[in-house]
């Protein structure tokens, strides 16, 4: 769960013939049976107690596009029936209506149930399961393509630049090798929000280490702190005393944004006793 199987629908869809079209989504385990029919296909006025006026689904709206189908293998045998109808006819009828509608789309799943057991139990419809797998592949967990994390990482920031009118542009090295050694049990959704979070938070053009959080502890910085606390947790097999210190001046001078004089009055030293290490450890640069 989390792994991107929506990005990678998104990602499909924006590169193939279809991509100028919509794309809908629809996570079939959020919405409850009763409603989930209307979803897919509308409805007619009249057509139950609240249909008050007619309604298009995504089946409808999404003609000439793509929709996605998350956690489909949570449908219900009846309604996995019409699906099997529209996907290979490429026709429905709306709840309630009495003719045919015709559509184009490409429809794409996603489960983390193994469908094939569920097909032997009878759970999961074997014509349905035919349909969908012309080609199918397994989204491995974030941890298992940290080739990913990078391309995801600027991704994100650029996303949260214009939903949030910021202009983050670097990523800090000590950032960034949090990233790849951590593991994420949260996979693509996690690294979502930790970076949703500090792109808020962060000013300037730099994501400030303070506001990402994580929180499994790993070798070297803990991303973790405010203006009051630094979190370390050290490698015991390459801990020396200059890299302790390198280790906390460079923290210092991120939780100030740089600022060598707040940086000096965190570490209780003067501001060219900090320039004067800075100097030694290359750091003006």
């Amino acid at each position: 769960s989390g792994t991107g199987k929506g990005l990678a629908a998104k990602v499909l869809h924006h590169n193939g013939v279809r991509a100028e079209k919509p794309i809908i989504e629809l996570n079939c385990a959020a919405i409850p049976e009763t409603l989930l029919e209307s979803e897919l296909f509308g409805h007619e006025a009249g057509s139950f107690t609240d249909a008050k006026k007619m309604k298009t689904g995504i089946f409808e709206d999404a003609n000439g596009g793509t929709i996605f189908l998350d956690e489909i293998g949570d449908m219900s045998l009846s309604l996995q029936a019409k699906v099997v109808k529209a996907v290979e006819e490429r026709t429905f009828r709306r709840i309630g209506g009495k003719r045919d509608i015709r559509v184009d789309i490409r429809v794409v799943a996603a489960t983390n149930k193994d469908l094939k057991e569920l097909v032997e139990k009878n759970q999961f419809r074997e014509d349905l399961y035919h349909r969908l797998n012309v080609i199918n592949f397994e989204m491995p967990s974030l941890r298992e393509r940290r080739e990913d994390i990078p391309l995801l990482t600027e991704h994100f920031i650029n996303y949260f630049n214009m939903d949030f009118n910021k202009n983050i542009k670097h990523v800090p090295e000590e950032v960034e090798k949090a990233f790849m050694n951590y593991q994420w049990p949260g996979n693509v959704r996690e690294l979502r929000s930790t970076i949703e979070r500090a792109v808020l938070l962060s000013e300037g053009d730099t994501l400030n280490p303070k506001y990402v959080q994580i929180d499994e502890q790993i070798k070297g910085v803990k991303i973790q702190g405010d203006e009051h606390k630094m979190f370390f947790e050290l490698d015991m097999d390459k801990l020396t005393l200059e890299t302790v210190e390198e280790m906390v001046i460079k923290k210092a001078l991120e939780l100030t944004n740089w600022n060598q004089t707040k940086a000096a009055e965190m570490l209780g030293v003067t501001r060219q006793v900090l320039r004067n290490r800075m100097i030694k450890m290359d750091l003006l640069n």
